[in-house]
This record gives structure tokens, sequence and C-alpha cells, in this order.
């Protein structure tokens, strides 16, 4: 009898252990399932991403192109108002030096003086008075 309930006790572990290893193998089964398919929808989402990266470079490098052309532009139109600026300075500057002399040889001063006084050769000073002598 009690080697009937010890082979009793030894079959009943037997089925457990057994029950065990079979519930073990199904619930690494269901891992190994949840695993890969964590690793499937984790390659999608990074090839996703890849895609949107690669996107975003070639609208940057749309947006880069775009924006050397536009400077290209502004250097150009800065360089035209650059000379502008410049032609107006020298117009500017021409027209106050031609008043400022016009107005000392009305006021009787020699062409030696406007020209010491100026420090403009007398040669331009007297080439000034002669040209706009009877103009004004």
């Amino acid at each position: 009898m009690k080697e009937n309930v010890f082979i009793f006790i030894q079959v009943l572990f037997d089925i457990i252990l057994f029950a065990y290893l079979l519930w073990q193998k199904y619930i690494n089964s269901k891992l190994n399932n949840s695993y890969s398919s964590l690793i499937a929808s984790i390659k999608t989402l990074l090839n996703t991403q890849k895609d949107m990266i690669e996107l975003a470079n070639k609208k940057i490098e749309s947006q880069q192109e775009s924006l050397a052309l536009l400077l290209d532009d502004v250097r150009q139109k800065n360089s035209v108002l650059t000379e502008l600026i410049k032609s107006v300075k020298i117009k500017t500057f021409e027209n106050d030096t031609k008043e400022k002399i016009l107005q000392m040889f009305r006021q009787h001063l020699s062409i030696e003086e406007i020209a010491n006084k100026l420090d403009i050769p007398k040669g331009e000073i007297d080439l000034i008075v002669k040209l706009y002598k009877g103009v004004e």
C-alpha cells in the first residue's frame, strides 16, 4: 500500500511536472511571438523614420539651394546699391564743393584763397569758376 501511494505520488508529480513544462513552453512561445511582433513594429517604425528623415533632408537641400540663389541676388543688388550710393556721394560732394567755390568767388575771394581754404588745386577752382560763372 505504501508502494502504491508512493507510485501515485510519483505519477502525480510527473504529471504536474509535465504540465508545468508544457505551460512554460506555451508561455515561451507566446513571448517569442510578442518579441517578434515587437521587433517587426520597431523595424517598421525605424524605416518610417528613415523615410521621413530622407524627405526632410531633401527639403532642406532644396531650401538651401533657394537661399543660395536668393543670397546671390541680394549680393548683386547690394553691389549695385553700393555703386549707386558712391555715385550719389560723389555727385553730392561735387555739387557741395562747386557751390562753396562759387559762393566764395561771389564774396570776392581770390582763386588762391579759395584753393587754400578748401584744400583744392587752383586749376580746379579756376576751371569751376570759368564753367559756372555765368550759368547761375
